[in-house]
């Protein structure tokens, strides 16, 4: 069972996004349970079966698609998201196709998926609330890819700051470059170039 403060920050971080009242909190925390994570542990590991998705509490993690040069890193999520291997979840994919990293130490609620499946199913504030998760994560994927297509990398790195502004010091700087489709040397350069900027105004 979870505590009374868990309780109560999950409470917060959910009524964000939906009209859920502290009984449909107390559903979802029946089917969830509380994860700490170190830095650098991952919540999933690409080819592991995929079972849950969770609401982060506390820290930032990355999702990250694993290629023959590396890790990309496609997606971080802070307090107040959802992360896991949402995609593979909804298309059925008995295992996940991407690693999810905690970029410093944090708190997942992890929510067993088939869990939450039958709350959206049977309860309408529930319903409505996925929609709302759905919508944010389409949207974000969406501006993400906007940028990268029609943004140069100076563009990118100001959304950036201004879509992760609070976590933007915690992450990094490899894994930033890499969700910005440039090189590390090249953000590093680019950073420096906006402090001088800022200095001669």
């Amino acid at each position: 069972m979870a505590s009374r403060e868990v309780s109560e920050h999950v409470g917060r971080l959910l009524r964000r996004l939906g009209d859920l009242t502290d009984a449909h909190v107390e559903q979802v925390l029946a089917v969830g349970e509380v994860v700490s994570f170190a830095r650098g542990q991952k919540m999933v590991s690409c080819g592991e079966p995929v079972v849950s998705s969770g609401l982060v509490l506390e820290g930032v993690f990355a999702e990250q698609v694993p290629t023959s040069k590396g890790p990309i890193t496609v997606s971080f999520s802070t307090e107040g998201d959802f992360v896991g291997p949402i995609a593979d979840l909804l298309a059925h994919h008995p295992r996940a196709s991407q690693d999810i990293v905690a970029l410093s130490a944090g708190r997942i609620m992890n929510v067993d998926w088939g869990g939450y499946l039958k709350l959206i199913a049977t309860t309408p504030p529930w319903g409505r609330f996925h929609c709302t998760i759905m919508e944010r994560l389409l949207l974000m994927k969406s501006e993400r890819e906007r940028q990268l297509l029609a943004s140069d990398a100076a563009e990118r790195l100001a959304w950036f700051e201004r879509r992760f502004s609070t976590a933007a010091s915690l992450l990094p700087l490899k894994e930033v470059a890499s969700f910005l489709g440039i090189t590390p040397v090249y953000l590093s350069r680019l950073r420096r170039r906006r402090v001088l900027e800022r200095r001669r105004r």
